[in-house]
């Protein structure tokens, strides 16, 4: 006439206290078999289960089915456990009971299999006689009256419910009553110690110190780390949905500026800065010649270079619009600075010396200037050398980066950089913000963000269209985005004063540039790796635990981290649709722009962010050129 009530699967956040609180106030002992998933996420229930005089038993770490997994896969899930409530208590477990286990225990060769070692480690296997099947869903009275059904059965035994797992509210429903009528049946309710005839401390033994001490810290490192990888995957989700949602909105809003009409048509002087830029200066100068526009010149400035490109560039200064400056080695701000002394024009259009220009963007650049308020135009950056995977890429993130973010930023005139390759200056805009700035190695965007700060407004004309040749390697491709990290953070952190000034500049855009530009691949990395942990799991219990795929795809995690990828490809697809006469096949290159691209893209943010904690900054530096000539009817 002896009743042991044991649960399994917990401990449960809601449930166990519940079901404690219970047996507090009947005096009814109970044994917990615990899960180490769940003990590591309630180190305190597990603490609270021991102190009250309750028995602790391991139920495995994930709750596999033994007979399905490996052997080490095995002793992984009991050591673990045993390890972490080691930590948690300080002692030891000898009860186990195993996951799916049978009432009437082992009748497999697979389940004997399993239980042997354990046996032979000095496991006591805990089985049960009573099992109502709590988790099949029941009224708390049809649960109790079942219980107390078997029990009569059996003239006592072992119960087994659970307190984790599930909703387990019945099971603690139906407690209080079945404790009542068993008593008044005549049956006591007492431990598996008593039954088995041991001392408590049989059963739980002190655990060794020092492993204990490794035990609690390991595994709170762990439950913090766990707990950390979440907290990022959710910022991530959210910021990530929120801003890919604004960005398509604003965006969708954008309207083409539209300068008033005058006749006067403003002088133009096109700018080359180059640096060891022999294989492409001679294209970048004809194209520039070939422009569809009356009043404009050409100022080349080579900046200390050490191969041929002085000598190319020289050789067109018989053209009469052409002017060829040299300088010592000083860097690209101080090559568009002597071309901005030289000038006598309205407008300043800069290109880089791989840059082609198309033969109608200056004129349409230089339209917007008709409107005295606009400071700077940017034009549309084409990647030109399209001929492997890694250029293919690049052309696929400056499409969707150009038709949506800079749309976006646009509207609420918050544009961070008019780009290197194709941007229009107004001369006198360029001297009240201080000429081009050597204290960034961006210094485009530095410029950019000193327009907007002198209450100019910065346009986006993706009409006008540079072809430019990008890093073919991955190597040139990562020293690129160093410099291009290192210099948007340096323009950032100059203008932090543009936060107070009620402008968007600060209000959005440098936030934006923060967040997204530099929180984000440090977090995005630990959302990967958290989702990468769930599908491990998942796999390797896949057909040893009741989980399903229908399970694995409906966890609100796996929504979560698919929706932005989801949001991702959306915005691609509608970037191309503003834009109709790219590429559409680039946009097969989504999922590897996913997974490998964007990785690429992280780790040279965090080095650009060790190199500014460490003091090692970039220089200008230069791409080693191939000298494509672009077919401008291809690509635009």
């Amino acid at each position: 006439n002896k009743v042991v009530l044991t649960f399994d699967d917990g401990p449960h956040p809601q449930h166990t206290p519940a079901a404690l609180d219970i047996l507090r106030e009947t005096q009814t002992p109970g044994a917990f078999f615990v899960l180490g998933n769940s003990a590591i996420a309630a180190p305190d229930l597990v603490k609270r289960i021991l102190a009250e005089g309750h028995e602790l038993g391991s139920h495995t770490y994930s709750h596999p089915n033994m007979g399905e997994i490996s052997a080490s896969r095995a002793r992984v899930e009991v050591n673990s456990t045993q390890l972490l409530i080691n930590g948690i208590t300080g002692k030891n477990m000898r009860l186990y009971r195993e996951p799916y286990m049978r009432s009437g225990g082992p009748i497999t060769s697979k389940e004997v299999a399993s239980l042997l070692p354990l046996e032979d480690a000095g496991y006591i296997i805990a089985g049960m006689d009573v099992v109502p099947r709590d988790w099949v869903t029941q009224t708390a009275d049809e649960l109790a009256d079942e219980i107390i059904r078997q029990v009569e059965i059996n003239a006592g035994g072992v119960v087994l419910l659970h307190d984790g797992g599930g909703d387990q509210s019945q099971t603690v429903a139906a407690l209080p009553r079945v404790i009542s009528e068993l008593r008044l049946k005549g049956y006591t309710f007492t431990t598996l110690a008593d039954l088995l005839g041991v001392s408590p401390n049989m059963l739980m033994p002190d655990g060794d110190r020092v492993t204990s001490t490794f035990g609690s810290m390991s595994f709170l490192a762990v439950g913090n780390s766990w707990s950390l990888l979440q907290i990022a995957f959710w910022t991530v989700f959210a910021i990530g949905i929120c801003r890919s949602i604004s960005l398509l909105f604003l965006a969708a809003r954008r309207r083409r500026h539209a300068p008033p009409r005058s006749k006067h048509e403003p002088s133009v002087t096109i700018v080359i800065p180059a640096y060891n830029e022999a294989r492409v200066i001679e294209k970048c100068i004809r194209k520039a010649l070939h422009s569809e526009y009356e009043d404009f010149d050409i100022i080349v400035v080579d900046d200390g270079s050490t191969d041929d490109t002085y000598e190319k560039a020289i050789s067109f200064a018989y053209h009469p619009l052409v002017t060829v400056l040299r300088q010592p080695n000083r860097g690209k701000a101080a090559a568009l600075n002597a071309a901005l002394d030289e000038a006598q024009s309205e407008i300043l259009i800069c290109i880089d010396a791989d840059s082609q220009i198309a033969p109608d963007a200056v004129s349409l650049l230089a339209a917007h200037f008709k409107d005295p308020k606009v400071g700077a135009v940017a034009g549309r950056v084409v990647v030109g050398n399209r001929d492997n995977l890694l250029t293919r890429l690049q052309a696929l993130e400056y499409i969707t980066a150009q038709a949506v973010e800079r749309r976006a930023k646009e509207h609420l005139n918050a544009i961070t950089v008019v780009p290197g390759a194709i941007g229009a200056w107004r001369t006198t805009a360029l001297m009240e913000a201080g000429i081009f700035s050597t204290e960034t190695l961006t210094e485009d965007a530095d410029m950019t963000m000193a327009m907007i700060r002198s209450d100019y407004q910065v346009i986006y004309e993706d009409r006008a269209v540079a072809t430019t040749e990008t890093p073919r390697s991955l190597s040139a491709l990562m020293t690129q985005r160093l410099r291009w990290s290192l210099g948007m953070m340096q323009a950032g952190w100059k203008h932090l004063g543009a936060t107070v000034e009620r402008r968007n500049l600060g209000l959005v855009a440098l936030p934006d540039l923060a967040i997204f530009g530099y929180l984000m691949p440090l977090i995005a990395p630990l959302a990967d790796l958290f989702l990468v942990l769930l599908m491990i799991e998942f796999f390797t219990n896949f057909g040893a635990t009741d989980q399903d795929f229908a399970s694995i795809i409906t966890n609100p995690l796996i929504i979560a981290y698919l929706a932005l990828p989801a949001l991702e490809i959306a915005s691609a697809f509608i970037a191309f649709r503003w834009d109709p006469t790219e590429d559409r096949r680039l946009l097969l290159l989504l999922p590897v722009q996913r997974i490998f691209y964007r990785q690429v893209l992280y780790v040279s943010v965090i080095r650009a962010l060790w190199r500014a904690a460490t003091g090692s900054l970039a220089s200008w530096g230069r791409i080693a050129r191939v000298g494509f000539h672009y077919d401008q009817a291809k690509l635009t």
